[in-house]
């Protein structure tokens, strides 16, 4: 029963392989260890890298020659091209951008708590738009061309990075739109505030 459907899927969807109940699309040249746990549909561009204890859940994108290492947890998101997530990441809801890499233990969140609180995002780099209080309980976060998150990280739901931006290890960062000037303030900000308290 399973060759005569993908018989008949075949013309349409010619790069169609399946992992259980898991459906892939493209994937050619990609790499999928067989101790990752992938839900579909997963769409995959070339040469792309999927590791041990890795888990996918769909509908998610990882571009061309990207990699999600050792239980990494990808959920709903999109990874861009040449793009890596290291071991043990958690990435939700997200959007990331081409040639990101995010390192060990980050956490890219995706909602506030069980109460249903809606997302607030302001504008960091000054003269933008204030506040915005999105009407939604659940958002990831925007990552883009560039980025470095450090070992650690934890990106609260709706933060906004700009292209070139490198989150320092360990570090909090609140939702809101961020350049890398906008960042560099938080930090030092956080700083003086562990220091009074010291």
């Amino acid at each position: 029963d399973f060759r005569n459907k993908r018989r008949a899927m075949g013309p349409t969807h010619p790069a169609l392989r399946t992992f259980g109940s898991s459906a892939i699309y493209g994937g050619f040249e990609s790499k999928f260890d067989h101790r990752s746990v992938i839900h579909g549909p997963l769409y995959v561009g070339r040469r792309c890298t999927v590791r041990a204890s890795a888990k996918i859940i769909g509908p998610s994108l990882l571009g061309a020659g990207t990699l999600l290492n050792t239980s990494a947890v990808f959920t709903r998101s999109i990874l861009g091209d040449e793009s890596q997530v290291d071991d043990l990441t958690v990435v939700k809801d997200s959007l990331i951008g081409r040639r990101t890499y995010i390192m060990s233990g980050a956490k890219l969140q995706h909602r506030l708590g069980l109460n249903g609180e809606t997302i607030t995002v302001s504008d960091e780099r000054g003269g933008g738009f204030g506040k915005i209080r999105l009407e939604r309980p659940k958002m990831g976060c925007v990552i883009g061309d560039d980025c470095v998150i450090g070992s650690n990280a934890a990106l609260d739901p709706g933060t906004i990075l700009l292209p070139g931006v490198r989150v320092p290890t360990g570090c909090v960062v609140p939702s809101g739109i961020y350049d890398q000037p906008a960042l560099d303030r938080l930090i030092a900000r956080l700083h003086d505030e562990v220091r009074e308290e010291w």
